[in-house]
């Protein structure tokens, strides 16, 4: 999914970020993979339904894909 205003682009930097650029930007979690959803418009808005199906769809996924955390960057 494309990131519109990439806040979710940095969060997932900062927290995953693997520090190949640069090692003092490494995330706390390097070794972590990023699953995106894409919930809200290019304009910042969206249904409360759309977040709710997107945290439904990763509890689904978690055992399949190992899902620990959910980071939501609505805003």
């Amino acid at each position: 999914p494309y990131d519109d205003n990439g806040h979710g682009t940095h969060v997932a930097g900062c927290a995953a970020g693997d520090g190949t650029i640069d090692a003092r930007y490494a995330g706390a979690a390097q070794k972590a993979n990023i699953l995106s959803m894409k919930v809200l418009s290019g304009s910042g808005s969206g249904a409360t339904s759309g977040i709710v199906k997107a945290i439904q769809t990763a509890v689904q996924m978690k055992e399949d894909l190992n899902i620990k955390v959910i980071n939501m960057s609505l805003g």
